[in-house]
């Protein structure tokens, strides 16, 4: 058992230091880019926040309101350097869109497929990562008098255990 745990240990310290090579690989890039667009593009923009946090099957996802590009962590560990270039340089491609045509651009339109050229990028819209190891959320039906509700598997588990219950607002059942 503790040879198990050992085991475990080194692993997840193991993906842990991959993580953290990747993230500093993903600000190096970011910086690069950008560089490339002064350069080509003769306007310097802000280099935005990169977080990995998202989950689920979306690769990223660029948020103009905060200069931000949240990237799917566990699909960057699963694939790596090819997955971060490709999914950095997309989300940036939004941003820099953004910065130069603010909402007149198409969120994946000409000016967005531009920039995805200028970084040498194929301008697709969609990635083609596998995502069946990723987890997906279960919901739970639940039905009243007047209709059918989803709850998520944490709410289920706790109307199970007997430590809460589900009254529809709408109904009272």
């Amino acid at each position: 058992k503790a040879q198990a745990h050992a085991e475990q240990q080194r692993m997840m310290t193991a993906q842990y230091a991959s993580l953290l090579l990747l993230q500093s690989q993903a600000h190096t890039l970011v910086q690069q880019l950008l560089a490339l667009v002064q350069h080509q593009l003769g306007k310097k923009l802000p280099e935005p926040r990169v977080l990995f946090d998202l989950r689920g099957k979306t690769a990223g996802q660029a948020r103009y309101h905060d200069n931000t590009i949240r990237i799917n962590h566990t699909l960057l560990t699963q694939h790596g350097e090819a997955f971060l270039r490709e999914t950095l340089a997309h989300e940036l491609a939004h941003l820099v869109t953004y910065a130069f045509h603010k909402r007149k651009a198409a969120p994946h339109g000409a000016e967005w497929a531009q920039v995805m050229t200028l970084f040498g990028e194929a301008p697709t819209r969609c990635h083609q990562y596998a995502v069946e190891a990723v987890r997906t959320v279960r919901r739970f039906e639940y039905r009243c008098g007047c209709k059918t509700h989803q709850l998520s598997t944490v709410r289920h588990a706790r109307v199970v255990r007997k430590k809460t219950f589900y009254r529809c607002i709408s109904c009272g059942d």
